[in-house]
């Protein structure tokens, strides 16, 4: 739910800042468009973190790199 297009969450004081309600739902977008995911957690105190999760390619067997 927090990550659909102009969701908008309240802030622990009760004031509403600024803004369409359009950033998690474009993080969940790119993450997906790359295979990743976006995590929520929740944080001590109230609040919530996010993590961008993305998978690195292999690299080809013989790549020094």
């Amino acid at each position: 739910m927090i990550f659909e297009r102009f969701r908008r969450g309240t802030s622990r004081r009760g004031a509403r800042g600024s803004g369409a309600g359009l950033g998690l739902s474009i993080v969940k977008a790119i993450a997906e468009g790359h295979r990743g995911r976006v995590r929520l957690y929740e944080t001590p105190g109230g609040g919530a973190g996010f993590a961008l999760v993305l998978h690195a390619p292999r690299a080809p067997e013989g790549d020094p790199t």
